[in-house]
């Protein structure tokens, strides 16, 4: 199908663009040793991996559409059109918000800690200095956010009142997974904020990156096909 091929191209770019900001330094933002903004604790663990969002963010919107899908006996082609448009969706965001740091450069709220600075050349560690160049947006937000947003969309507009299938008809189900959609995003943004690894305003950004970007996907593909 045409529009196949179109997530298709869309799938392969993103990857790409999100190689070559992964391999790509991100702009070199001056600062000031008293800035309190950025004066925080480096803490080396946080509180949730981004391997771990990734995980939740994914899985948990998959299996929500494939016990769906069984539910209404959806076509296997078009069930598996859906999965492909969510997986390039979260590929189209991921390629926005990694090449988005890259160009902001913004410094995180605990960069100072990161640099060492000594007669302002910084002393760190090389890896751990490039990631503080890269707080805006929040990747975890961002990510977290397009996949409860891309499933409340599915959940908005497959449980309904009108539904002959009693789960699908379910109010009280309907709301308890509409709040999980809206609870986990909250929770990741929040983490990030208390880790010190992004400012409020970065958090914010990552979920709006998000959401615009499974808005798109949802209603430009995925809503056509199911």
């Amino acid at each position: 199908m045409k529009l196949d091929k179109i997530v298709f191209v869309i799938g392969v770019v993103s990857s790409l663009f999100i190689i070559l900001a992964l391999n790509t330094n991100p702009k070199v933002v001056r600062f000031n040793k008293k800035d309190k903004k950025i004066s925080k604790s480096y803490k080396k663990k946080e509180s949730i991996s981004i391997t771990t969002v990734s995980f939740i963010s994914v899985s948990t919107p998959l299996i929500l559409f494939f016990t769906v899908s069984r539910i209404l006996n959806i076509d296997f082609e078009r069930e598996l059109e859906f999965y492909i448009s969510f997986l390039t969706c979260q590929l189209f965001m991921a390629a926005l918000v990694e090449n988005f740091k890259n160009i902001c450069g913004r410094l995180r709220p605990d960069f100072l800690d990161r640099c060492r600075p000594m007669r302002g050349v910084c002393t760190g560690n090389n890896k751990v200095i490039r990631e503080g160049r890269r707080s805006f947006p929040s990747g975890h937000s961002a990510t977290a956010a397009c996949g409860f947003s891309f499933a409340s969309l599915f959940v908005g507009s497959k449980f309904k009142s009108s539904s002959q299938n009693s789960f699908l008809k379910s109010k009280i189900l309907k709301g308890f997974l509409l709040f999980l959609c809206i609870l986990f995003p909250l929770y990741v943004g929040f983490t990030r904020y208390i880790d010190n690894r992004h400012h409020i305003s970065d958090v914010l950004g990552g979920f709006l990156f998000g959401i615009m970007s499974s808005l798109f996907f949802y209603n430009f593909y995925s809503k056509r096909h199911i």
